[in-house]
């Protein structure tokens, strides 16, 4: 791939620039494939926080639809 094809495949991943210039300058697969992984994980993390988020609004909103959570 050109490092054009990869800076925007990694930019639409949501890498900063520090991580692309990094995956870029590293040769060994080994170290880009670390770095990828950590991009992963932090999209996960995210994906995860904002599950629990839509979690608890649904919650919410069962309740209110049940009428259990008027305002006292």
């Amino acid at each position: 791939m050109k490092k054009q094809d990869i800076t925007i495949c990694l930019t639409d991943a949501g890498c900063q620039l520090d991580m692309i210039q990094q995956f870029l300058e590293k040769e060994d697969q080994d170290q880009r494939l670390i770095l990828l992984k950590k991009q992963k994980c932090c999209l996960l993390e995210k994906l995860h926080m904002i599950q629990k988020q839509i979690d608890c609004l649904d919650y919410f909103i069962y309740n209110i639809k049940k009428g259990e959570s008027r305002m006292k």
